[in-house]
């Protein structure tokens, strides 16, 4: 189904279910709702943050330096592209330093992007 996304509106919520986090992103766009759910999961083995779709792996990679998460990388496959994995992936991230008091360095320029328009994470900079 081909959905139209000229004026999305992204409304999100998380949900701690033990010690995995179910990040819920609806989308709604021309009285049309999206409900995908993604199961992240925190590889610290390989430095990334990740999350399978349809046999697919999508990630946000990164590197901690003195407490801080040098974000270095976001892949989603093409395939995957445009359902908002990448948004889900970098805000699981950014919620994660929050609650553990650490700070994030964007070198990715999606993950720099997305705090520029998600203000709410600025005090995350370090």
């Amino acid at each position: 189904m081909f959905l139209s996304l000229h004026h999305p509106i992204y409304l999100w919520y998380s949900i701690l279910e033990g010690t995995k986090q179910k990040v819920r992103l609806f989308i709604l766009c021309n009285q049309t709702s999206w409900n995908m759910e993604y199961n992240i999961k925190h590889n610290e083995l390989n430095n990334r943050f990740e999350t399978e779709a349809e046999g697919k792996i999508a990630l946000v990679d990164y590197r901690v330096n003195d407490g801080v998460y040098v974000v270095t990388h976001t892949e989603v496959p093409k395939e995957l592209e445009g359902r908002g994995i990448a948004a889900a992936l970098t805000k699981y991230l950014l919620d994660y330093v929050r609650e553990n008091g650490l700070k994030v360095h964007p070198v990715c320029p999606y993950t720099k992007v997305y705090i520029q328009k998600h203000q709410e994470y600025n005090d995350l900079l370090a």
